[in-house]
């Protein structure tokens, strides 16, 4: 599965994968931030940034778009009603339908900020562990008063665990359809209820597998976390990555 999945950590030890969780996981948060409050320029200095760490990462953009094909469906839905929900200038009517410059340019700004954050996502799981990605989260979350920071943390990082999880159960549910002849039925909702339903028992079973598997080793919250230390390295890339925030933001 680490050979197929763009999100399954890749155990290189390149700059990136060097660089404390820490700090990494702030500039993933602070990127995203930017990227919901820029414009065009500042989302193609941003995907210009995310483009050269995927190349930097070996991270084939054509396997990331097959992974997140659903997504890209998705997006494609949301194009379209911010296209004929927003009103403006009219570059095409038909019926109740009507499509406006401003509306395609609104929709399109959209769905690019919410693709960034996606392959942002893509270079954080890529270059952390699970573990690194709790310790980090438990770590921020500590000073915070009354919030159980260690429950938290395992909730997100296990929720992590299975995103890879769920794709792989995706694949192996369309190509099992895909062997039965399935996609050469017209019916809509028989195709996705016969890849919808097997896809949700096996996610569900998957679960329910690692919670005995939890239970039966006596899983606890108080764990052994690995030691975070702050290096030079890991300051120049804060500073690097909130110079571009900055400018992004500003762009």
């Amino acid at each position: 599965m680490a050979g197929l999945n763009v999100f399954v950590r890749d155990r290189q030890r390149r700059f990136i994968d060097q660089i404390d969780i820490r700090c990494k996981l702030l500039l993933f948060v602070c990127l995203n931030i930017a990227s919901l409050n820029t414009g065009v320029t500042g989302l193609t200095i941003l995907s210009c940034f995310i483009t050269g760490i995927f190349f930097y990462q070996r991270i084939g953009l054509r396997s990331a778009f097959r992974e997140i094909r659903f997504f890209l469906i998705l997006l494609i839905f949301v194009f379209f009603t911010r296209s004929i929900s927003l009103p403006g200038r009219v570059i095409y009517e038909f019926g109740w339908i009507t499509i406006s410059i401003e509306g395609v340019y609104n929709g399109a700004l959209f769905c690019w900020r919410l693709l960034t954050v996606v392959f942002l996502a893509i270079v954080l799981m890529r270059t952390s562990s699970t573990m690194e990605i709790k310790s980090a989260i438990q770590w921020y979350l500590k000073p915070v008063p009354a919030v159980p920071e260690k429950r938290i943390a395992i909730m997100l990082s296990l929720m992590i665990r299975f995103l890879p999880m769920i794709i792989e159960e995706a694949r192996e549910v369309g190509d099992a359809q895909r062997s039965r002849g399935v996609e050469s039925r017209k019916n809509p909702i028989y195709r996705i209820s016969t890849f919808a339903i097997p896809l949700i028992t096996r996610i569900f079973k998957s679960a329910d597998e690692l919670a005995y598997a939890m239970e039966s080793r006596c899983f606890s919250e108080n764990r052994t976390d690995p030691e975070l230390h702050i290096q030079t390295h890991d300051l120049f890339a804060l500073v690097i990555g909130i110079v571009l925030c900055c400018v992004i933001f500003l762009s």
